[in-house]
């Protein structure tokens, strides 16, 4: 029978924790045992984690408050090399009975390189109801994970092996503990299986650290935030360096233009400086008004445009400057 090390970091855990225990001690057809870090609990974690280790095999220690990816490296660290197999639990999931067994079937021809499982999960609410099922869809090589995680840790199970690298290295700076196996994983040649099929239960609830609806409703606000107001930086940027370096004419200028969009977008003020730079190594004067969201910025004069329109002769249907430019 295959020996799993399951590594659990706990933070006010108690509401589902005891329900997840019993999750991981319903596994089939694998010796089990659990190696908890509580990660600053002051809740009844402590308690619980206590009664557990009484009466399985169960082994917890306490720690400062590291966060959970830090947490999770703690327990790669100090966990032995003992076991067949070792894969990560959170607090307040339910495992399927079969979800080690399945893994390791997957990446049991393996042993002899590092390998690693990762499946989809189906998401449930506080209650176990179904909200959906989490697909897995853009990476399978070390370039798409290291653009975008989509490995969840409650559903990675590593070998021997891959334990053995990535106790060699603890990364000083590191978002996430599931993110970092798996491109440790492909990074150094070894083997990932991607389930479609799931075996846990993945539970979203008002205080999940890391969950599937707030990592990616987050994601998706920091990103859509970073590029507001990016652009409205660079708009801002474009528009006062243009007009502090656009140079006054008293004497008119051979070019008059506009660019305009209606939202504002940096490329109104791009286009403004590719005209002026044109203009620059053509001997063309020229002045460029723009016109966004913020409103019009370098604004042309009624004088100007006077100026212009008397130094034009028109001839066979175009236009020529009095000096001879076009």
């Amino acid at each position: 029978m295959f020996k799993v090390l399951i590594l659990m970091s706990t933070y006010n855990g108690e509401k589902y924790l005891d329900q997840q225990i019993q999750s991981l001690v319903n596994q089939e057809d694998v010796e089990i045992e659990i190696l908890v870090r509580d990660d600053g609990s002051n809740d009844k974690t402590i308690i619980k984690l206590e009664e557990w280790s009484k009466k399985i095999n169960l082994i917890y220690y306490m720690g400062e408050n590291k966060k959970t990816a830090k947490s999770f490296m703690d327990l790669v660290m100090s966990c032995d090399l003992s076991f067949d197999y070792y894969a990560f639990s959170d607090q307040d999931d339910v495992w399927e009975s079969k979800k080690l067994i399945k893994a390791i079937e997957k990446i049991q021809k393996y042993e002899k390189e590092p390998a690693l499982y990762i499946s989809t999960t189906k998401v449930v609410d506080q209650n176990l109801k179904f909200i959906c099922k989490r697909q897995i869809s853009s990476f399978n090589n070390l370039e798409n994970a290291l653009l975008k995680n989509e490995a969840v840790g409650c559903t990675e199970v590593l070998n021997q092996k891959m334990m053995l690298k990535l106790k060699k290295y603890n990364p000083r700076f590191l978002k996430m503990h599931d993110s970092w196996t798996c491109r440790v994983c492909y990074a150094i040649g070894g083997y990932v299986y991607i389930d479609n099929n799931s075996y846990i239960l993945y539970r979203q609830h008002e205080n999940n650290v890391i969950g599937f609806k707030k990592f990616w409703l987050d994601k998706f606000k920091e990103q859509f935030n970073t590029a507001f107001y990016e652009k409205i930086r660079l708009r801002e940027k474009f528009a006062e360096e243009y007009e502090d370096e656009t140079p006054k004419n008293s004497g008119g200028y051979d070019v008059l233009a506009v660019t305009a969009c209606p939202t504002g977008i940096a490329h109104t003020f791009m286009a403004a400086e590719n005209l002026a730079t044109k203009g620059k190594e053509k001997g063309i004067s020229i002045k460029v008004e723009t016109n966004g969201s913020g409103g019009a910025k370098n604004v042309l004069t009624a004088e100007e445009i006077k100026n212009l329109v008397r130094g034009l002769n028109p001839i066979m249907g175009a236009y020529t400057f009095l000096n001879g430019k076009k």
